[in-house]
């Protein structure tokens, strides 16, 4: 499951995708063909097709959309780009700011608000793109996963515990005490799986996407500027916040 700014996204048991809530652009039209990832940015979308390669639908004001050929592992979407990892760990990102990513080889990527971050197969993190130096600098420490929020990101250390970094505005970085399986960061907050598939938030709460339902299990979740999604342990969608604004799946995924 993805959430962004007024639009949701997620892959049902076939392979296929389900959109919904607002389509300025062509964001919450179903596109064709099985997925195996899906990633979801502001106002595009991109996702891996069953034969390894990449598409992308949505706003395509600065490239975003226009995916290289190739075969992928793995898929983020942003703001206004989008980055993946090739087979064999090299990074090709596309769209505005961050198109010029390292080389090397590289097991995850997120793409956030002007800027990208990747970790090597050792949990080192490097960050790059036109964002504030902050959002660059992630923690020197070993990191199990990495997240990109608007203006902060986040990861899992190798003891469990999480950390965040870059803006602070609404305590989005102010991580609790304790373990957790993963962390996402949004817009300006961020949701974290404990060890018992509890989810825990923190950050902006105008729309009270920080405050998931109680006695939730989740296996995934993720964090957009209005609402909160998840895919609970028994693979139903579930989200929190305005749900209004983005409205709710045509055909439930």
């Amino acid at each position: 499951v993805g959430v962004e700014v007024a639009h949701h996204c997620a892959v049902d048991r076939d392979g296929r995708v389900d959109c919904w809530g607002h389509n300025d652009y062509g964001e919450s039209e179903r596109p064709d063909g099985q997925f195996a990832a899906l990633a979801v940015g502001n106002y595009h979308n991109c996702g891996i097709l069953t034969n390894a390669s990449v598409a992308c639908w949505g706003r395509d004001a600065d490239g975003q959309t226009a995916a290289p050929n190739g075969e992928f592992i793995k898929i983020s979407a942003g703001f206004s780009a989008s980055c993946g990892i090739e087979r064999g760990g090299s990074l090709a990102c596309w769209g505005l700011y961050v198109d010029a990513p390292p080389e090397g080889s590289y097991a995850e990527v997120c793409v956030g608000g002007g800027y990208a971050c990747a970790l090597d197969g050792a949990g080192s993190a490097t960050c790059w793109g036109a964002a504030a130096l902050a959002l660059q600098e992630p923690p020197a420490a070993v990191l199990r996963s990495i997240s990109c929020g608007s203006s902060h990101g986040c990861g899992v250390l190798e003891d469990g515990t999480a950390t965040c970094w870059g803006d602070d505005s609404n305590g989005e970085t102010d991580v609790p005490p304790g373990v957790f399986q993963a962390v996402e960061a949004g817009s300006a907050t961020t949701c974290g799986i404990r060890g018992d598939a509890s989810v825990e938030c923190w950050g902006l709460n105008g729309n009270l996407q920080a405050q998931p339902p109680l006695d939730l299990s989740l296996s995934q979740v993720d964090v957009g500027s209005y609402a909160s999604c998840g895919v609970t342990t028994l693979g139903d969608v579930v989200c929190w916040g305005d749900t209004d604004t983005v409205g709710w799946p045509n055909a439930g995924p």
